[in-house]
């Protein structure tokens, strides 16, 4: 097969060296074939003893399913890894209940909360460590801590209008 080959690649470009070189391969791949045919066959009619279970280890399924074959919800089973991964999906993410809106209960009143005191703030400030790395406004608490004590009005204001705004610095 290979001299064929190499006479059809480098000489004799034709239909006919083709022809040939196509025979060829198919006698040679049907020679592999059929060897291996026979030694499976001879080797089963010889086999005694251990060499039936290595037989059966040599054709028995190499993968054995993980997944069990799985009911749907109208009772039909499931053996295809698809037909599971969609079993799956329909009962883990079904569609969810319709809420319905209730015109007739009135909102939740918003809860009131205390105002912030002078001490508090100071004790939030100065409980946290200077060490701390610095937030995304990159300021660290060292640096807060010294501006506390220089303008301690300013912090306590300033404190109280971001919190009162929803930040919570």
């Amino acid at each position: 097969m290979a001299k064929q080959s190499r006479i059809y690649k480098r000489h004799d470009q034709s239909q006919q060296q083709w022809t040939k070189f196509a025979s060829c391969r198919t006698e040679y791949f049907y020679a592999i074939k059929t060897a291996k045919r026979n030694s499976w066959t001879k080797f089963l009619s010889e086999a005694n003893g251990k060499e039936v279970f290595q037989a059966y280890k040599y054709t028995k399924p190499r993968l054995m399913e993980k997944i069990p074959p799985i009911q749907t919800a109208d009772g039909k089973l499931c053996h295809t890894f698809n037909d599971k991964c969609q079993t799956f999906i329909k009962a883990m993410y079904s569609k969810p209940p319709e809420i319905s809106q209730n015109p007739d209960r009135p909102n939740a009143p918003e809860a009131q909360w205390n105002s912030l005191t002078n001490n508090e703030v100071k004790q939030a400030i100065f409980t946290s460590s200077p060490k701390k790395a610095a937030g995304a406004d990159e300021i660290g608490f060292a640096i807060i801590q010294e501006v506390y004590k220089a303008i301690a009005e300013v912090m306590n204001l300033t404190y109280k209008i971001l919190i009162r705004n929803g930040f919570h610095p």
